[in-house]
């Protein structure tokens, strides 16, 4: 166990690019089994989540061939020592072993995930303090969570008196914290808002958009950020580069899959929609960022994502009958909207935005629900669909 776990320790330092490399070549070739949507920039994250479970798996490998070696080496040697009659021993030293079989599981699924598939982690839900306190029939219910035992949300309460006490006390207690709890965490503990998933190609119009509005203006390192030359990551006062110092913690044994999740770039993205399309966004962001003309670079992101939304609610279109395809791809639909137009929307056109989001409402609920049967609806979700991206190409393209 110790030599398993040792030696795979070492080959995961010292191959992990290699290894990488080859789990993800056996992911290209399964486009079906691993449920990819056509569009490169999800297709490429969702590439590396199923690597990175594989490598975690791996990694699995390492940890429990140590500490379960360490373990059964300990127990058997208590076991030995135990005052209890010699025949007892030896089968309860054969129990203890048993366990060495555990890590092989994990090499196993290591092996596997780039092969067979492997379901994407849940979407986290959000945090309500006051969930006890809902009525009954309420959504946001423990019950209806599914939280509780299906029984126990469909049993009647006995007592509602009790469970009226019960509410006002929970929310006295809750009003007491909150009065002695720093300013900080009250305006947190009610925080129930949903934040989309990114992905490189958001998060470098995010710190692209950032760079443009500081007043230092720093368009030299916004056009790094425009060729894909320079990664950069958010930090408090403002950006840190990516790898600055060799020693930087977290980031000196990460492969190359974990450094660079995507291999495009803001550029790229907009030539290729220029080839495709006949239009000039590259031409006029450069010229906006050479002449430090932040509104001009603005309006050809707005574009640029026009088009990156219309071929992402085609690609939902087509697996529309996929529900776990179109969960993936319906929040970046939301995120590539939040991104770049729902903030010219409110500003600009309000009475445009309040009907985009109706028509994001409306496609969400048109997806249907695998939870408790209910099939998609593929007339309601073209309708809407199409209502969006009339909304937004007349509000966003020049007149």
């Amino acid at each position: 166990m110790f030599a398993v776990g040792a030696s795979t320790g070492g080959l995961l330092v010292r191959f992990q690019d290699a290894l990488s490399d080859a789990a993800r070549r056996e992911v290209v070739k399964r486009p079906e089994v691993h449920g990819f949507a056509g569009t490169e920039v999800i297709d490429q994250a969702r590439i590396a989540e199923i690597v990175e479970q594989s490598n975690n798996a791996l990694r699995m490998l390492h940890v429990h061939g140590l500490g379960l070696g360490m373990l059964i080496l300990l127990v058997s040697l208590a076991t030995v020592n135990l005052p209890i009659p010699e025949r007892l021993k030896q089968p309860l030293c054969v129990l203890v072993s048993l366990g060495a079989l555990y890590p092989p599981g994990w090499l196993a699924l290591g092996l596997a995930d780039p092969h067979v598939g492997t379901r994407a982690a849940p979407r986290a839900g959000r945090v309500d303090v006051l969930r006890a306190l809902r009525r009954r029939g309420d959504p946001r219910h423990l019950g209806n969570a599914r939280l509780l035992h299906r029984g126990a949300a469909a049993r009647p309460q006995a007592g509602g008196a009790v469970t009226s006490r019960a509410g006002i006390a929970a929310l006295v207690l809750t009003g007491a914290a909150l009065g002695l709890a720093p300013s900080d965490a009250r305006a947190h503990l009610f925080h129930t808002a949903y934040a989309p998933p990114e992905n490189q190609l958001t998060r470098d119009t995010r710190l692209l958009q950032l760079m443009l509005d500081d007043p230092s203006e720093r368009f030299d390192l916004a056009r790094q950020v425009w060729d894909g030359t320079t990664r950069v990551r958010l930090k408090p006062g403002g950006f840190r580069r990516w790898l600055v110092r060799p020693n930087e913690p977290g980031m000196v044994f990460k492969a190359d899959y974990q450094l660079h999740r995507w291999s495009g770039s803001l550029k790229a993205e907009a030539g290729r929609i220029d080839r495709e399309y006949g239009s000039d966004l590259t031409m006029r962001i450069e010229t906006g960022l050479a002449e430090r003309h932040r509104d001009r670079v603005k309006g050809a992101l707005r574009e640029m994502y026009v088009v990156l939304l219309r071929e992402l609610l085609d690609a939902l279109w087509r697996h529309l009958d996929q529900a776990e395809v179109a969960a993936r791809l319906y929040p970046f639909v939301l995120r590539y909207y939040t991104v770049s137009l729902e903030g010219y929307l409110n500003t600009s056109h309000p009475t445009a935005a309040t009907t985009a989001r109706a028509a994001l409402d409306a496609m969400a609920r048109a997806l249907g629900d695998p939870e408790t049967g209910t099939p998609p609806s593929p007339e309601a979700f073209d309708q809407q669909r199409r209502r969006l991206l009339r909304i937004v190409v007349g509000a966003v393209e020049p007149p």
